[in-house]
């Protein structure tokens, strides 16, 4: 079994996996790019390994949180495009609505 496989079925083995349905170069870029991103910020979580000071990993999180939010306002203009119906998903519109109030 490839690396990349062996990736995939243990992320199926946690409790939180999610089984997604791909039909576009988009979302297939999107789930590369989700793998990535679990395995880096697992580790910032950790403070970098203690390689990275708290508050900086804080920094980073939040600009990535920040980076979501502006993906996610593209889909919706892209969705307004197109006529289709887009609902920002809850755990992004609850940063939004909490960075809305200055928490």
């Amino acid at each position: 079994m490839s690396k990349k496989t062996k990736k995939r079925v243990d992320m199926l083995n946690k409790s939180n996996s999610k089984v997604v349905y791909l039909d576009t170069r988009e979302a297939e870029l999107m789930y590369e790019l989700l793998i990535k991103t679990n395995d880096v910020f697992k580790e910032l979580r950790k403070a970098g390994g203690n390689q990275i000071e708290f508050n900086e990993a804080d920094a980073i999180i939040k600009k990535f949180q920040n980076m979501m939010l502006k993906t996610s306002d593209v889909l919706s203009f892209i969705s307004d495009k197109t006529g289709k119906e887009y609902s920002e998903p809850f755990m992004l519109a609850k940063i939004r609505n909490d960075l809305s109030k200055g928490e």
